[in-house]
């Protein structure tokens, strides 16, 4: 619990001003990005095969290269970038492995809501530090102890709409209180008020709540606050 409170405190320092180091997953975005460049000219990964064959340590450098030369090499040392296209390749080759095992689709829909859950996560704490928060100093100190991954509710599953365009349909945690949801309305919405760009509104499109029949499976976290569970 001490650990998770931690990660929340450095996460919130950074967004209070602090610059915000390079991370693992803008390290790996380059990686991604470079090695489509390079599959584009015919340079791929055999992932049939591990990373140490000759073939794959060949590309490995040239993925290496690619990031070290482009505009953001500053960001990042030789070994995270190594790294990086390590933890890339074994993705693809893993991609590969569940495709012949029929569970490739299950496991990027899992990959995707454990994505929405995070983002989730950072815009309503976000939305919670804003000046433009309208929630008491009492409100805020509650509502930060369910500012964690597990309290969102990203089970998601894609449909289509009527109108023909895709869309999302959230699972909601039938033991959530009123109060617990309430919070992060709010902060969600002073997110969407004040802190997101026009240009990425058309990802908040298109998403149904059914309260009646989309309801999340995933159980009660650990610890949780009494006023956080539904009576």
């Amino acid at each position: 619990m001490q650990q998770k409170d931690q990660r929340i405190t450095e996460l919130e320092q950074q967004l209070m001003g602090r610059k915000k180091p390079p991370t693992s997953r803008e390290c790996q975005g380059q990686v991604r990005q470079i090695t489509r460049l390079l599959s584009k000219k015919g340079h791929e990964f055999d992932t049939h095969t591990n990373i140490h064959t000759s073939h794959n340590q060949q590309h490995l450098q040239r993925v290496v290269n690619g990031v070290m030369s482009s505009k953001d090499a500053s960001k990042f040392s030789t070994e995270q970038v190594i790294e990086a296209a390590k933890i890339y390749f074994n993705s693809l080759r893993g991609d590969v492995v569940r495709e012949e095992n029929g569970i490739k689709n299950k496991h990027r829909k899992r990959s995707r809501n454990g994505t929405r859950k995070s983002k989730k996560h950072l815009h309503r704490l976000k939305g919670l530090l804003h000046a433009k928060c309208p929630l008491s100093a009492e409100d805020k100190q509650k509502a930060r102890l369910i500012m964690k991954r597990e309290y969102m509710s990203s089970d998601e599953d894609d449909i289509v709409m009527n109108d023909g365009k895709q869309g999302r349909r959230v699972r909601h945690l039938p033991w959530m209180s009123d109060l617990a949801n309430h919070y992060k309305t709010v902060c969600q919405d002073v997110y969407l008020k004040h802190i997101l760009l026009k240009r990425d509104e058309k990802k908040y499109h298109h998403i149904i709540r059914d309260e009646d029949c989309a309801i999340s499976e995933r159980p009660l976290p650990k610890d949780i606050p009494t006023w956080a569970v539904k009576v």
